[in-house]
């Protein structure tokens, strides 16, 4: 009966919902409250994570917090808590877990991923309010970048994104920033010697003119 699914409702729940943060995206799946580690209750999250870094293997991060209006949890259950390292370019299953009380209702509960001085994920258990699941967004740009007006030295512009995370060193974006991410091929067309491609010879510019 309806009694029975609402009461069902507050001990587990599907989220589905990804978000992207420090090189990592995280699928959530099912949040259950269980038994703590310590006594009393606890919240564990399924995940799967999957590292984007294309060399560095890495832990998810441990900079976690549950919300439930204004309340706040933040002490992890180790025992139950399950964040492996991920090689580069894998996916593993692991578990987010927390201690909760008497006052927190599961279907009302919010995650969030990271700092407070960094870019932080917001993923409601239900609905789509307040969702800030932080996913790169693609910019349509291609073209060439010539070094002189001869054109023998140039990149070729082949991918822009932004984003609010580094995923080949897992980084994450300080607060009210982003990272604006090219990927580029050099051709040097002279007849000898090197053509080299420092960072400080590229510069972005704004419409504006700032650079």
């Amino acid at each position: 009966d309806r009694g029975r699914v609402l009461a069902a409702a507050t001990r587990e729940i599907q989220i589905d919902k990804s978000y992207w943060h420090a090189g990592f995206k995280v699928t959530l799946g099912t949040a259950r409250v269980v038994a703590s580690s310590f006594g009393g209750k606890a919240v564990t999250i399924e995940g799967v994570f999957q590292n984007l870094s294309s060399e560095h293997a890495e832990s998810p991060t441990e900079e976690l917090l549950l919300t439930v209006g204004d309340r706040a949890y933040a002490e992890l259950d180790h025992p139950l808590l399950d964040l492996p390292e991920v090689p580069a370019q894998r996916s593993q299953p692991g578990t987010y877990a927390f201690g909760v009380d008497e006052h927190f209702v599961l279907p009302e509960a919010v995650l969030v991923v990271g700092k407070a001085s960094d870019r932080q994920a917001t993923i409601p258990f239900t609905g789509a309010d307040g969702q800030v699941a932080l996913e790169p967004r693609p910019v349509p740009v291609t073209g060439k970048v010539l070094r002189t007006k001869a054109g023998t030295v140039f990149m070729t512009v082949s991918a822009v994104e932004v984003r609010a995370d580094d995923p080949y060193l897992h980084g994450q974006a300080p607060s009210g920033q982003e990272f604006l991410r090219l990927e580029f091929s050099a051709t040097n067309n002279t007849a000898a010697g090197f053509a080299w491609v420092f960072d400080r010879d590229l510069h972005l510019k704004l419409p504006d003119g700032t650079t």
